[in-house]
């Protein structure tokens, strides 16, 4: 293994606790995930670290291949699943949508959750 890979890989025990703790659901769409994948919402490449609070679990391969669409818009992502993390029992698209109702698509996603 390079020293890039090993930089990059997330650790058992933390792909383990995210595992858990996201319950076998993507935290994208809320659907179960059979061969689930983690996405960092902060990138590694932008300084974003492997610990479960930037670790989330998302659907890889198959329909609805949320991880591409996390990919597709990080303006839009990012923000949310920082929230979604945060808080058990939601997924991103509920967050969007229940956003969109409320304040016609206009609220920053940060308020819509408070800690």
């Amino acid at each position: 293994m390079t020293a890039e890979a090993e930089t990059n890989s997330v650790p058992p025990a933390v792909r383990k606790a995210v595992l858990e703790r996201d319950g076998g659901n993507c935290r994208v769409c809320g659907a179960t995930v059979e061969n689930p994948a983690l996405h960092h919402i902060e990138y590694l490449s932008e300084g974003g670290k492997n610990v479960a609070e930037n670790l989330i679990t998302v659907h890889w391969m198959f329909w609805p291949r949320c991880h591409e669409v996390v990919h597709s818009n990080k303006r839009l992502w990012q923000p949310i699943l920082k929230i979604v993390v945060k808080h058990d029992g939601i997924n991103a698209r509920q967050l969007l949508r229940w956003a969109r109702k409320r304040k016609s698509g206009r609220v920053l996603a940060h308020k819509v959750v408070r800690n």
